[in-house]
């Protein structure tokens, strides 16, 4: 359950694969209700079932080439993200923690708990739009604008690494 969710296991994970495979872009999140019809509409978020109530949430690679969908309760930003947002901008966000990982990736971490989301909707909602607003919302998906929207997106680099 999230109120036994193990925050310092799963920031280490985050962190350590970071480390290892130098990804991108990565998360940590609980799917709001706030944010499933945002979800929808970016293609970030799926039904599992027929009856609509298991959701899951997954950034493909399809999505990080046009937009970002979201800033999520823990957001890893990769190489080409923090040559396009910057380390001193991803440094600076409105954020309850902000990390430079040795590689040069950068963590930001919303709140102090997961479940943050869940217990203030509204309150994290806020953050996370406060968020989008500082990094530049012409990098991120919005579902007010037209379906062939052109957002900034980083110059990525998808050679093979292992040989």
């Amino acid at each position: 359950s999230i109120k036994d969710f193990d925050h310092a296991s799963f920031e280490n994970l985050l962190r350590e694969t970071a480390q290892g495979f130098l990804p991108d872009f990565g998360y940590i999140h609980c799917i709001t209700a706030a944010e499933t019809a945002r979800g929808l509409s970016n293609g970030s978020i799926a039904f599992l079932d027929s009856s609509r109530k298991a959701k899951s949430l997954f950034v493909t690679t399809h999505i990080l080439k046009r937009y970002l969908p979201d800033i999520y309760w823990t957001t890893l930003f990769g190489r080409p993200y923090v040559q396009l947002f910057s380390k001193s901008r991803l440094l600076s966000a409105p954020v309850y923690r902000a990390v430079e990982l040795s590689n040069g990736s950068v963590m930001l971490q919303l709140t102090p708990k997961l479940a943050d989301g869940l217990a203030d909707e509204a309150f994290f909602e806020d953050l996370r739009h406060a968020v989008r607003m500082h990094l530049g919302a012409d990098a991120f998906f919005d579902p007010n604008r037209a379906q062939s929207q052109v957002c900034r997106v980083p110059e990525f680099n998808w050679e093979p690494r292992f040989h």
